[in-house]
């Protein structure tokens, strides 16, 4: 006897001791079905039916039965008799279908819950069941008629609708047919919900234009604020899709003036045409590198741009807009047309009148930066301990000061209070500083007994950060050529690789970094040296093929290192963009 049939046995004795324990019963029947014994099966239940003939789940069991056993007819007979048990009780038909969804029988599911839909008032029920069906057997026009038919009953529903319609809007063949019964009920009947929906739905398929053109007809007919159009506009900033973004809040500033939300509008469209300007300058292409050279920007661009960004300052002169405003224009002063000056003023402006802002905590970090490019690392010292000091800071902006603190003191031979500042930089390791603050911990705790030649070292790393690329050059070389000195000579070899990188020397980079990722003597380098052979192949050569195979090498063979969640999203990013074309 076998461990199936011994439960049997065992389980026929409980079930004669206690005839009212429905555990038992049901746990006879899973056996009787394991074993294949669906006459048994039927037996068992048929009995239990003769003394509870009203019981529901019997019937759907026994359909079930019938079902496994290939005798459909009886099956759906069972089904049927299990919903006249009580006709008018709509629980009723969705038991049985869900029994008949145990089954994977889609098609008596949908009749029964169909049925039970045409009876009962609840029907907000069914079609969210009926919705759910037709979804799984791929019948994405009917799933949608369902929805729809939720909203007209239950509109307070649109958001249960949204998060289902965005489970299969991007399966083959899915989205037109889900516009076509949007369109459908927009035409059918006069209902401003169905203009929202779709212009959901067009937002998710990445046609914009129709989505603002559908929520502006929504804000038209429902004599809104404007609130879903300036939403609209914000996911589209988040989204990177600027053009379109711009357009929404342009819209919005034009058509809603008395809005309290109008100030936010007009920072957020100018922030818009900026970063859409950006894109247009192929900014995010030199991002990438460690030290970018001073991109040539189209100055007459940016200064147009500034030009609304005064206007701005002034306009809303009384509210934290202003500061804003003067923010963003320090900051295309200092990084898009490298006016240091005038980006040093507008953050000693900030400082003095917003005070008690993050953006005076910005401010000061600004001109922190600013005075190292000047090569005034005591006054640097000092905005960035402003910054720290400030209570407006975010966890961000501490790891950012504590790093740059750290850093001045590495610059200056401190090499102690660097390390310290360090490590009061990584106790947040969900910043960008990381790796960076974890490697030059490695060069001061490897390397501080060689005072002198990490301190040329350190004298190396300001120049980069100063863009002085050439004096940088001669310092590194000096340490790469000499191989006595342990790590030193190899954390500047990693150096000229990003220097040439910076000077856009791609395939010199890629020989060097090459040979240091392969150098099984350098195993502290081997990782960050094949992640930099990924983004030279990628955004500087522009061989994404190859780029995915450093990607992966980094993925295979370095799974502990600080740059696997970064390869892996480049990875992910390579292949959805080949998938694409």
């Amino acid at each position: 006897m076998n461990q199936l049939e011994k439960a049997e046995q065992l389980y026929r004795e409980l079930v004669n001791i206690q005839p009212w324990n429905t555990s038992y019963f049901d746990a006879l029947n899973k056996v009787l079905i394991k074993q294949k014994k669906y006459d048994s099966s039927v037996s068992l239940i048929a009995n239990r039916l003769s003394d509870s003939p009203n019981d529901i789940t019997l019937y759907g069991m026994l359909g079930s039965t019938y079902y496994m056993s290939d005798q459909i007819e009886l099956a759906h007979e069972s089904w049927e008799k299990g919903i006249k048990t009580n006709p008018t009780l709509y629980v009723v038909y969705r038991v049985i279908a869900n029994y008949a969804l145990e089954n994977r029988a889609f098609e008596k599911a949908i009749e029964i819950l169909t049925l039970g839909k045409s009876i009962s008032a609840e029907k907000e029920m069914f079609s969210l069941d009926l919705a759910n069906i037709y979804t799984a057997s791929m019948q994405y026009k009917k799933a949608t008629e369902e929805y729809c038919d939720l909203l007209r009953l239950k509109p307070e529903q649109i958001g249960v609708v949204k998060s289902r319609i965005v489970s299969y809007i991007n399966r083959q063949g899915a989205s037109e047919e889900i516009l076509q019964v949007i369109r459908n009920y927009i035409n059918k009947f006069e209902e401003p919900l169905f203009l929202e929906l779709i212009s959901y739905c067009y937002s998710l398929v990445g046609n914009y234009d129709a989505a603002l053109s559908y929520i502006i007809k929504y804000e038209s007919q429902t004599k809104g604020v404007g609130t879903h159009i300036f939403t609209l506009a914000q996911e589209l900033y988040r989204n990177r899709q600027f053009k379109s973004a711009s357009n929404a809040f342009d819209y919005f500033i034009r058509n809603f003036r008395d809005s309290p939300l109008l100030s936010v509008a007009k920072i957020s469209h100018a922030k818009t045409l900026e970063s859409s300007l950006d894109q247009k300058n192929e900014v995010l292409n030199v991002d990438w590198k460690t030290f970018p050279k001073q991109y040539k920007f189209n100055k007459d661009d940016y200064i147009s741009l500034i030009k609304v960004y005064q206007s701005l300052a002034k306009e809303f002169h009384y509210n934290s807009i202003s500061i804003e405003a003067t923010y963003r224009m320090a900051e295309i002063y200092m990084n898009r047309i490298y006016d240091y000056q005038k980006a040093d003023s507008l953050f000693s402006l900030i400082i003095d009148s917003g005070t008690f802002t993050n953006y005076a905590v910005l401010a000061n970090i600004g001109k922190g930066k600013i005075t190292i490019k000047k090569n005034q690392l005591t006054e640097a010292f000092h905005f960035f301990n402003q910054a720290l000091l400030n209570d407006k800071r975010d966890p961000t902006n501490i790891s950012e000061c504590n790093f740059f603190l750290a850093k001045i003191n590495f610059w200056q031979g401190k090499f102690f209070e660097a390390k310290n500042y360090f490590n009061e930089s990584l106790k947040n390791l969900a910043t960008d500083f990381t790796n960076d603050a974890i490697e030059y911990s490695v060069i001061i705790n490897s390397i501080k007994k060689d005072s002198l030649n990490l301190h040329r070292y350190a004298l190396a790393d300001l120049f980069m950060f100063q863009n002085k690329l050439q004096e940088a050059s001669i310092k590194l070389k000096t340490l790469a050529e000499n191989d006595n000195l342990f790590l030193l000579n190899e954390f500047a070899k990693i150096k000229l690789a990003e220097i040439l990188i910076s000077n856009d020397d791609f395939f010199k980079a890629a020989d060097l970094l090459e040979n240091l990722s392969e150098d099984k003597n350098m195993a502290i380098f081997r990782d960050k040296s094949t992640f930099l052979l990924g983004l030279v192949y990628q955004f500087g050569i522009f061989d994404s093929q190859k780029a995915s195979l450093f990607y992966q090498k980094v993925l295979e063979k370095f799974d502990n290192s600080l740059y696997f969640d970064m390869a892996r999203e480049l990875l992910n990013g390579i292949i959805t963009k080949n998938g694409n074309k």
